[in-house]
């Protein structure tokens, strides 16, 4: 299960514009807030792709099939064999 953002969308959304202005590097800003440089890219992505809305959080969790998952974990280990 992945942990819940400390941060609303609007926060996000104040976050990226700082990054839109220029004045500093995703390091930077990572640094700056706390988050992980891989978050706030991927943050960008979302609000790029679908805009303020890519940032809420999801109110419900995604159930996924036993036989999914299975596959999943079968692909990923035959692709660290390789």
């Amino acid at each position: 299960m992945s942990k819940r953002s400390r941060y609303s969308a609007n926060e996000k959304y104040n976050i990226i514009q700082e990054y839109n202005s220029g004045a500093l590097s995703t390091s930077d800003i990572s640094h700056r807030y706390g988050v992980v440089d891989a978050t706030l890219r991927h943050w960008i992505y979302l609000y790029k792709k679908y805009g303020v809305l890519g940032l809420k959080e999801s109110k419900i969790w995604k159930n996924y099939s036993e036989e999914l998952k299975t596959n999943a974990v079968l692909e990923y280990g035959l692709n660290l064999i390789k």
